[in-house]
């Protein structure tokens, strides 16, 4: 079970580094703030599941659930501030303010 964790830790670690030419420390900072929010995803739904979903463990799965999305924002902004509006990560973006191609609009 630990194992498991802890590889799925380094992987989620390591994925979206991947777009990047080179690391900065807003970037690791960054990396570290988002894996800090997703390392509480096993805490706040096993809480959920004991108490039965009840309020405040439900409530405090949607403040995670939210921190880890800012967190993810506040990387991708920092990795393409480094890498500039050129960067790989900035063109799979594209101006999609959520991140996903224009599948709809594109013939």
């Amino acid at each position: 079970m630990f194992l498991s964790y802890v590889l799925s830790f380094v992987y989620v670690g390591i994925s979206v580094l991947h777009a990047c030419t080179a690391v900065t420390g807003s970037i690791l900072w960054a990396n570290l703030h988002l894996l800090f929010w997703l390392s509480l995803f096993p805490f706040v739904t096993g809480w959920i599941g004991e108490n039965h979903f009840t309020a405040v463990p439900t409530a405090l799965y949607g403040v995670v659930l939210l921190m880890a999305a800012i967190a993810y924002l506040v990387l991708q902004q920092a990795i393409i501030r480094s890498q500039g509006q050129d960067s790989l990560l900035r063109k799979a973006i594209g101006r999609d303010w959520k991140g996903n191609y224009h599948w709809c609009c594109t013939s």
